[in-house]
């Protein structure tokens, strides 16, 4: 695997069925359909005990639901065929018992209940039972006690919430949520490597301090810093020790703070925000993060565009250069996407001047070293210089991190003092993971090993490429091996055809190299990250940098491509990738001896340096 250097480098109900139970006289169904009604067979001694009206009030139950028409009823009663009569208020069903041939019959029927119906059944000597639902009455209570119940809590809860942020967030009132004054020991000499900033915004101290000369010569101060750059490349570390040098309150907040469920809320906040600067004046107000609220318009998932987190970009703006006064308010964002906020925002008015916070040179990372070296015991082998060329492509706060986990690891090898070996294994925590204890048979060592020199041998033998930093078949992060270069600084961001082509070759010289000791049949997964990179790599000469006859001097947007230039795009790729693997074999071919003489070296050893790997090719 060639590795990335610092700049290199996913219920219809239940089925239950039911059993009439027997009663003391024998029972037995009446013919028809088994599932309409039960019939049972009594003696003509009238039911009077309580068990036997319980037990008829279990086969009322299992009455089922197919209804008696209510016409049919009302004839039965005239008919003198209705015994009893039961009512369960306030349901408008009714069961009867109907004597048929010594047989009691149980069904239902829906009705109207009036005052003739009353009348009729009495005149001719219908029982009627009217019975008290408990069970229901309970129910019904339940039902409309849990809604009450829930919807209390729900209260109680928004309330506490509204408590703590203040009161009614839709009235802006929002008093808890307090952004208060935040002190910094941070200076400018706590930042290194950027000096050009460093005077950019030394403007805003000047003022901070002198404001009268400023208005003297009609000038005004610009109205908003936006610091933009990589992670870690020390932006708010600018804004910290603006505060400190200017000697003016540091008020801090990200802008993840405004974000909140309820509309309004984030309004709320940003109002609250300025009027406690303003309160404050002259101060320093630094938003980080800014492109959590200063989003591009017009993506609102809400009609109209809407939505709390518009309706806190639209307060900001209004009070960054609205019709509010924020004379001596400075406001200094940061963020690292500046290409996603909305062009409102970033407009001059609101924010007159944008720096651009870059990655630190080696003079820069050579200065950041010397500040983190501090107080630490190093040895005499250990310099700032040595740091700076380990971490190139490192931003300011993974020096910092690298130095402290080079502490860390002195401890723990129980040294005195930070050693080389204590840098470099620093780096490459930081740069691609922790090592990883695994033992590897023999035969597992001998191709890891010839596929990193298949890697550093075609390095070593081009012209217009990077120097061997070292070669490892330790295990580390995700990689089985690691072959590191250190890049000509000189030439970042600038590249040659000839370097980008041979960048390829060195990709493809582990897969190469393989197969010319094991064999094309023989040939592991090992290279999966080097064809990653040799495909980026060969597409972005064909796509962005024009390097193609075919295609010509364009820069291709993959949203607007024709097939046919895709087709032949690929098929460009496709040469050049191949003529590239065919020169890297051959010239491991012809080299084979001298790199199988490297191998047991490197097995024994598991890492060259540089020095000691250009000593064997020699």
């Amino acid at each position: 695997m060639l590795a990335k250097n610092m700049s290199y480098t996913f219920l219809y109900g239940s089925s239950r069925m039911y059993q009439l139970k027997r009663f003391k006289s024998q029972t037995k169904r009446v013919s028809g359909n088994r599932y309409k009604r039960h019939g049972v067979v009594y003696s003509n001694e009238e039911i009077i005990n309580e068990k036997e009206i319980k037990e008829i009030k279990e086969i009322k139950e299992r009455i089922v639901k197919n209804n008696t028409d209510f016409t049919t009823f009302v004839k039965k009663i005239e008919h003198n065929k209705v015994k009893d009569v039961y009512i369960e208020p306030p349901s408008n069903t009714l069961i009867y018992s109907e004597v048929n041939g010594g047989i009691v019959i149980y069904d239902k029927t829906n009705i109207v209940m009036t005052e003739k119906l009353m009348e009729d059944m009495i005149d001719h000597n219908v029982k009627i039972h009217v019975e008290s639902n408990t069970v229901d009455s309970t129910s019904n209570f339940l039902s409309m006690l849990f809604p009450l119940i829930f919807f209390s809590f729900l209260y109680v809860l928004f309330s506490r919430i509204l408590m703590n942020n203040g009161g009614n967030p839709m009235l802006g009132n929002n008093n808890s949520f307090e952004f208060k004054d935040i002190k910094t020991d941070v200076t400018f000499e706590d930042i290194a490597g950027i000096d050009e900033i460093i005077y950019e915004v030394n403007e805003y101290v000047d003022f901070l301090k002198n404001p009268n000369k400023y208005k003297l010569a009609g000038a005004n101060i610009p109205a908003g810093c936006l610091l933009y750059g990589e992670p870690g490349t020390g932006k708010t570390m600018i804004a910290k020790a603006i505060a400190r040098e200017a000697e003016v309150p540091f008020l801090s907040c990200s802008a993840s703070q405004f974000i909140e469920l309820f509309v309004g809320l984030g309004a709320s906040r940003i109002r609250k925000l300025f009027e406690n600067a303003r309160k404050n004046t002259p101060c320093i107000l630094f938003i980080d993060e800014i492109d959590a609220i200063g989003k591009k318009r017009g993506n609102s998932s809400i009609a109209g565009g809407n939505d709390e987190r518009e309706q806190t970009l639209n307060q900001l703006l209004t009070e960054m250069d609205g019709f509010s006064t924020n004379d001596g308010v400075v406001v200094i964002a940061a963020t690292n996407r500046l290409d996603s906020l909305d062009d409102a925002l970033i407009r001059p008015g609101r924010f007159d001047r944008k720096i651009k916070v870059p990655i630190p040179n080696i003079e820069a990372r050579r200065k950041i070293a010397s500040i983190y070296m501090k107080d630490r015991p190093f040895s005499d082998d250990v310099d700032d210089i040595m740091i700076a060329s380990k971490t190139i492509g490192c931003s300011g706060a993974e020096i910092k991190n690298i130095i402290n986990e080079a502490a860390i690891s002195s401890v723990r090898n129980q040294n005195s003092t930070i050693q080389p070996d204590d840098i470099t294994y620093a780096v490459d925590k930081v740069s691609i993971g922790l090592s990883r204890n695994i033992t590897y048979s023999d035969e597992q060592k001998r191709r890891i090993a010839i596929h990193e020199l298949g890697h550093a041998f075609i390095g070593a033998t081009m012209t217009d490429f990077d120097i061997i930093d070292k070669i490892s078949i330790l295990p580390i992060g995700d990689a089985g091996g690691v072959t590191t270069f250190i890049p000509d600084e000189s030439t970042l961001n600038l590249y040659t055809f000839e370097y980008l082509i041979n960048k390829i070759k060195v990709a493809l010289g582990g897969h190469a190299c393989e197969e010319l000791f094991y064999g094309e049949s023989k040939i592991s997964t090992g290279a999966i990250s080097d064809f990653q990179q040799v495909t980026n790599i060969a597409y972005s000469l064909i796509r962005d940098y024009g390097f193609s006859k075919e295609i010509g001097k364009l820069s291709i947007n993959d949203k607007i491509i024709s097939q046919e230039t895709k087709y032949n795009i690929d098929k460009e790729v496709k040469i050049i990738v191949q003529k590239c693997y065919e020169e890297v074999y051959e010239t491991l071919e012809d080299n084979k001896e001298k790199i199988n003489s490297i191998i047991d070296v490197l097995i024994e050893k598991e890492t060259l340096n540089e020095n000691e790997f250009n000593d064997l090719i020699i």
